[in-house]
This record gives structure tokens, C-alpha cells and sequence, in this order.
């Protein structure tokens, strides 16, 4: 679930200006809550779209789901997916 706060702008030539910007992000899994910072976010974004003859087909989903979460539902696959390890988690 995204949380959104509205911001009015006011402007001495124009019309004023309502801009909504996202504050905060929770997992759609475990419902985990965090402030929203772009760039370091701990709960991911999945949008997935379902294709012709599918169970689902035409759906679209966008997900927000925490890392601990993305890690124990892939842990449920048969095929394991090929990680792509960008730090050492030895330090």
C-alpha cells in the first residue's frame, strides 16, 4: 500500500498547484511500513502483467513486497532463480 500527501503550490502568476508525492511504501505481504526515500527501499515493486490464454489474461498487478518477503516466496520454487550478487554479504 502507498501512502500520498498532497502539497499546495502557490504561484503569483499562475494558478495554484496541488502536486501529489508518495511519503510512504508497506509491504503488500507482511504489511512492513517505511517512509519513502527513492534509492534506498527495502520493499520492492513488482509489476507483473498476465499474457493471452493465461488464468489471468490481460490482468495487471503492480506488488509492493518487502525483501524478506520476495526471499521466503521464491524459497517455495522448484526451480531456484539464479541470484545475481552485486555486494559480498561477508563483511
Amino acid at each position: 500500500m502507498r501512502e500520498y500527501e498532497t502539497t499546495k503550490y502557490y504561484s503569483d502568476d499562475k494558478e495554484d498547484i496541488d502536486v501529489e508525492a508518495l511519503v510512504s511504501v508497506s509491504c503488500d505481504c507482511c504489511n512492513k511500513k517505511e517512509l519513502y526515500e527513492p534509492g534506498f527501499s527495502d520493499i520492492e515493486t513488482l509489476d507483473i502483467s498476465f499474457g493471452y490464454l493465461s488464468d489471468a489474461d490481460g490482468d495487471k498487478y503492480s506488488l509492493d513486497v518487502c525483501s524478506k518477503c520476495i526471499l521466503t516466496w521464491m524459497a517455495t520454487f522448484k526451480n531456484k532463480p539464479t541470484a545475481i550478487k552485486l555486494y559480498d554479504q561477508k563483511r
